[in-house]
C-alpha cells in the first residue's frame, strides 16, 4: 500500500458518542467510492492526537482494494492514510 495521508471528504454515520463514526462514502480526487467493508477499527494515538484508524476494502476501478482511513477526533478531520 502507498502512504498518502491526504485530507479527504467522507460521508459517515454517527450512532452515539461512545462508538466511532462509520465511513460510508469517500471522495478521492474526482472519484466517489463506497466503503464496502470495514475490516477493523482501532483507536490510535499519534503525536498526542487521538485518531480512529479504519482498514477498509472497496471495489475501485474494478478491483477489490484495501485502504486505510484515519479520523482525527479533535479536529473532526478524515484522512486517506494508505491505498
Amino acid at each position: 500500500m502507498k502512504l498518502l495521508n491526504e485530507r479527504i471528504e467522507v460521508i459517515a454515520g454517527f450512532s452515539n458518542k461512545n462508538k466511532p463514526p462509520i465511513p460510508i462514502k469517500i471522495r478521492y480526487g474526482e472519484q466517489i467510492v463506497d466503503v464496502q467493508q470495514i475490516v477493523f477499527t482501532e483507536l490510535d494515538k499519534r503525536c498526542g492526537n487521538l485518531m480512529f484508524l479504519y482498514r477498509c476494502q472497496s471495489n475501485i476501478n474494478g478491483c477489490l482494494r484495501p485502504f486505510e482511513l484515519k479520523y482525527e477526533i479533535d479536529t473532526y478531520t478524515w484522512y486517506l492514510y494508505k491505498i
